[in-house]
């Protein structure tokens, strides 16, 4: 889950600099649900040892 919200967020962020001025939302939409999508898939991959790993450093 944390890994789509951050994707989301992040891809999100980027969509809204890249994206012209009438293609802003358009941009900003399609990168937070790719993002989105590839947060989840890395998320999903992660194993145990990896979770516990990634919550000591956050």
């Amino acid at each position: 889950m944390g890994g789509t919200i951050i994707g989301g967020v992040l891809g999100g962020a980027l969509g809204n600099q890249v994206g012209g001025r009438r293609g802003r939302t358009v941009a900003t939409v399609i990168g937070a649900l790719v993002s989105a999508n590839i947060g989840a898939n890395v998320g999903h991959s992660m194993d145990g040892n990896d979770r516990a790993r990634t919550a000591e450093v956050f």
